[in-house]
């Protein structure tokens, strides 16, 4: 999954990117948790509140052009016919949250970024 956002902020304090997955056999979040010291974060899925612990996934996290690349196993979603994606950075900074939801175009509303990506 390749999505873009307005402003990708490198972490001051905590940054989070949540990355939702609706497929045809149920939802999967992944969320990158990043910090000052580690601004690539690290990456954990999760089905039904769930850490799914046997999935190998991978990120990358562009500062500089506000790019998030993931990629998850089609077998960690349970091998989908389809699959659709959003995503949300949130940006804390003492009591200040920011945050930049893909697609939005600067709404507070959650749009699935993609059409249902079909299998094959």
């Amino acid at each position: 999954m390749h999505t873009k956002f307005v402003e990708l902020k490198r972490p001051t304090d905590l940054t989070l990117v949540l990355v939702s997955m609706r497929t045809s056999g149920g939802r999967r979040d992944a969320v990158i948790f990043a910090d000052r010291r580690h601004p690539q974060g690290d990456l954990k899925l999760w089905f039904r509140r769930q850490e799914e612990r046997r999935c190998r996934t991978s990120h990358e996290i562009n500062y500089g052009t506000n790019t998030l690349n993931v990629q998850v196993p089609r077998r960690c979603l349970g091998n989908p016919s389809w699959v659709q994606f959003r995503g949300v950075h949130e940006t804390i900074t003492g009591r200040t949250d920011t945050f930049d939801i893909s697609g939005s175009s600067g709404s507070l509303r959650l749009p699935w970024v993609t059409e249902r990506l079909r299998r094959g």
